[in-house]
């Protein structure tokens, strides 16, 4: 089962299929943020914490954000 997700994986990516970046800097664009926690220090402010789900590009296209937790400055 794992040699044939593979290879259905490999198909979609040469298609143009690709996951949305998820560390660094929270984006509205790409990310869709279902959790806080509070941030430590001010760099930390608006960093993406956690993912709980990938998201998924099609061609440039956001077919998916991906569901993050996100550090907030309180």
């Amino acid at each position: 089962l794992e040699l044939i997700r593979d290879r259905i994986v490999e198909v979609f990516q040469r298609a143009g299929l690709e996951t949305v970046a998820a560390e660094g800097e929270f984006d509205p664009h790409h990310h869709m943020a279902v959790d806080r926690a509070a941030a430590e220090t001010d760099e930390e402010d608006q960093q993406i914490l956690e993912v709980y789900r990938k998201g998924y590009r099609f061609k440039e296209r956001l077919l998916r954000p991906a569901m993050v937790k996100v550090a907030v400055k309180e």
